[in-house]
């Protein structure tokens, strides 16, 4: 597991690639370290899970088959925590077989790509990803500032009351 890119990147996000096949791993890094991206690597089902509880992660890039595990195992148990923050996932694989497709869909999936994997196409996936990320956040914050402002005007009215309800007193 290692993380590479830099603190202070343009998108300020960061890319989990889940990949056993060690070439194409450093192949994906690199690629998305070009773009700007933080990434961190997992080159086998146990890493991810690690990762995942560990590590804040906005997207994952996700290899269908991870040796004897399959990809969609590791969505399958993931820490109900993780499960609340609905990371965006890609799953890429060797084949679209309707049946794969479908096991990809049922489980939440937002993308797959067919291997060996197009650099334009990829890109274009995840900056509609990273685009969607960035509207969930400033969603979730205005929702948090909207509750916050709610709590208040609940505290007003209720002094409010109170005071209304209290017999005028001249002094």
């Amino acid at each position: 597991m290692s993380l590479y890119g830099s603190d202070t990147t343009p998108f300020d996000i960061t890319i989990l690639v889940v990949e056993d096949d060690q070439s194409l791993s450093r192949l994906y890094k690199t690629h998305l370290i070009q773009q700007k991206f933080r990434v961190i690597t997992a080159l086998s089902y146990d890493e991810a899970l690690i990762v995942l509880s560990s590590e804040p992660i906005d997207i994952a890039l996700i290899d269908y088959d991870l040796g004897e595990r399959k990809g969609l195992d590791l969505l399958k148990h993931l820490p109900e925590k993780i499960k609340l923050q609905h990371i965006p996932i890609i799953v890429m694989g060797n084949s679209d077989s309707n049946q794969k497709l479908t096991a990809c869909l049922e489980l939440g999936v937002d993308d797959f790509m067919l291997k060996p994997i197009n650099p334009l196409l990829l890109n274009l996936k995840i900056f509609s990803l990273v685009y969607h990320v960035r509207l969930a956040k400033i969603v979730s914050e205005q929702n948090d500032k909207l509750t916050d402002l709610l709590g208040k005007a609940e505290i007003e009215n209720q002094m409010v009351s109170h005071i209304y309800e209290q017999p005028f007193v001249k002094s």
